[in-house]
């Protein structure tokens, strides 16, 4: 879950910058040329560095496809010391992060692009021909949760969640105080320390979790940001580097952000259900699957049918649950007996 600015406000931003005449927080700069580096212009708006080299690599990428020079468009911006056709690869291993960056508002290049990087590049030209500077705000407060999220207001939890992407973006170990699941007295606390590596949403139950990785690929552990009552960083940036090939690969089949399940295989399920069409079971449950990816959805003899791969048998059955008579588990066996049982229990 990546919260940086989109594309055009960080176009927006390296233009507003390197057009700027107040040079107020340049490091590489010297007496004989005033401009901005990559090391500059990270440090200035919080945003990785990674992705600033990614963002002037490709600007460079799309002047160097200017098809007119004679037409009026972008400004151009190019390094203060001559460097012959820049590669990817020297913008991404940082041998170019010290190099001062210059625009130059006078030459003009046609670049070749879509109507929509029109419209945004219309706007950004705009924007840079108001006498204003743009301060633009730091990275950690623009991280945003969905409008419903039952914690949606509560500011602690926003700030946690822009402290724990920033953590992963580098690398940092935090310490966390955390509310016991299960407590034995009326406050009951917890404390972890690890190097987070995801955050997590559960569509389900409307919660968001930050996911950390054992020293076993399977041993992956979520811990729900409404539980943590306190979070900070640990000293040093943490030189382990999780693989995240596994968690990438086994996230789409877990329910629940139960992802402590995944450790054992037997906790793979097969599922099958059938939903009858009343009311506006149908379209509710495409709604609550469209972010399931490995499931088929299908009708089939006036019936809707889901079928999936399933890791937290237990979060599936309470789901199942919310639509009554409406549903009915076809596998597996062990599932379809649970259900009948409680549901004979409640007769």
């Amino acid at each position: 879950m990546n919260n940086y600015y989109n594309p055009y406000n960080r176009l927006h931003f390296y233009y507003s910058y390197l057009n700027s005449s107040h040079f107020d927080f340049y490091i590489e700069s010297t007496e004989d040329s005033i401009g901005y580096s990559i090391n500059d212009l990270s440090r200035i708006s919080n945003i990785p560095k990674e992705i600033v080299r990614q963002d002037i690599y490709l600007i460079f990428l799309w002047q160097n496809q200017n098809i007119d020079s004679n037409t009026e468009s972008l400004p151009y911006i190019y390094f203060d010391q001559y460097i012959d056709n820049p590669t990817e690869e020297q913008f991404i291993s940082g041998e170019l992060d010290h190099y001062l960056l210059v625009l130059n508002t006078i030459a003009a290049y046609e670049i070749p692009v879509t109507f929509e990087e029109q419209k945004a590049l219309e706007l950004l030209k705009k924007d840079l021909e108001q006498p204003a500077h743009l301060h633009f705000p730091s990275i950690t407060k623009l991280y945003r949760v969905k409008d419903s999220y039952r914690f949606h207001h509560n500011p602690h939890i926003i700030n946690h969640l822009n402290q724990i992407n920033d953590a992963i973006n580098y690398q940092q170990v935090i310490k966390i105080t955390y509310l016991s699941p299960k407590p034995k007295r009326k406050a009951d606390y917890l404390y972890f320390s690890f190097l987070p590596v995801k955050i997590a949403y559960d569509s389900t139950d409307n919660l968001y979790y930050v996911l950390s990785i054992g020293k076993k690929n399977s041993d992956i552990r979520s811990y729900r940001i409404d539980r943590i009552i306190h979070l900070e960083p640990a000293n040093g940036i943490s030189d382990y580097s999780p693989d995240l090939s596994f968690l990438m690969q086994i996230a789409p089949n877990v329910w629940g952000c139960n992802f402590s399940a995944v450790s054992d295989p037997k906790n793979l399920f097969h599922v099958k259900v059938r939903f009858f069409n009343v009311a506006n079971v149908f379209n509710k449950v495409r709604k609550e699957l469209s972010c399931r990816t490995n499931g088929q959805l299908y009708e089939k003899d006036g019936f809707l049918y889901y079928e999936d791969d399933v890791y937290g048998i237990d979060k599936f059955r309470s789901w199942i649950f919310s639509y009554g008579r409406a549903a009915i588990v076809l596998e597996p066996e062990v599932l379809r007996t649970q259900i009948i049982t409680s549901l004979k229990d409640r007769l």
